[in-house]
This record gives C-alpha cells, structure tokens and sequence, in this order.
C-alpha cells in the first residue's frame, strides 16, 4: 500500500490528471484511503460460478465498504496522530490506552486499564486471526465499536463479521 502511494504520486508529479488502480475483492488494501480517493467495486461472474455466491459476497464488500466513520472526536484525533501506529488501543474511561504487546485484546478488556471501554482502535488489518480469541472468550464486548484507519483494514470472513454483530 505504502509503495503504490509512492507511485501514485509520481503519477501526479508527472502531470497526470487521474490515476485508477486495478485491484481485486482478494486485495482490498489497494482502495485504501492512503491510496485512492474513490473505489468502484467491479463483480460478475469469473469472481465465482455461483451467481448466488456472487451477490452475498458482493452485498457483504460492499457494506464493509461504506461502514460510517467513528464521530467520536478522540478516537479522531488519537488516530490521525498515529500514521505508522500498528498496535491496539483500548479507548475507556482513563483514555487511551495502548495494550502491551504480548497481551491479548480478550485479556486485555479485562484488566483495569480498559475499565468504561467504549471502543477498540487495530493499528493494523481487523482480521479473523484477531477476532476469533475474541468470540470465543466471555469478554465483553455489548456496546464496544471496532475502529480501523480505514474500511480496507477490515479482512473478516462474514460469519465473523455477523458474530461480532450480534455480541453487541
């Protein structure tokens, strides 16, 4: 992603007017905000056999796509201050607070330092390698928002995604 932001703007330093970037459902961090400005979600049948198949996965990018950035004003400002910043941050009533590597976010929402969390920041992709921990542990999670730098970070299969929906 870095490295095709680079080569965009030479593009623009050497006078182009508009870039387009073609990328696949598989590789959704190419339509990071990092990289473009817009992305147009192209699908038909050589994505899948079944037209069904085509359409569920379809309707779930896109509703990823055009999930609602967070209006909460910390969260904001925490996270435009930290470009590079791959860790979690548990924003709760003491602020935020960075979990320490090594430790878990299940166990993390357990400890006093995440005590009022009202939202989880991933530094890095949101994926089902993070979540699942997650689903599985009694931590709680009703009420919780998920923040990532941006909707391309999200790489969660729809059945996690569902889950994490109906815990709250």
């Amino acid at each position: 992603t870095n490295q095709l932001a680079k080569v965009r703007e030479q593009f623009f330093g050497h006078g182009a007017d508009v870039v387009m970037i073609d990328g696949a459902l598989s590789r959704k961090t190419l339509c990071s905000r990092k990289v473009t400005e817009a992305t147009i979600l192209c699908t038909g049948a050589s994505y899948n056999k079944n037209i069904d198949t085509v359409i569920e996965d379809t309707a779930y990018n896109c509703e990823i796509l055009t999930l609602p950035e967070t209006a909460d004003e910390e969260i904001r400002k925490t996270v435009e201050q930290l470009e590079d910043f791959r860790g979690t941050i548990i924003f709760g009533e003491q602020g935020p607070w960075t979990i320490p590597s090594g430790l878990s976010v299940e166990d993390a929402l357990r400890k006093e330092e995440a005590r009022g969390a009202r939202a989880i920041f991933f530094g890095g992709a949101l994926s089902d390698f993070l979540i699942k921990p997650l689903l599985m542990s009694s931590a709680p999670l009703k009420g919780l928002t998920f923040v990532v730098r941006d909707s391309s970070k999200i790489l969660l299969k729809r059945d996690n995604y569902d889950k994490i929906a109906r815990r709250g």
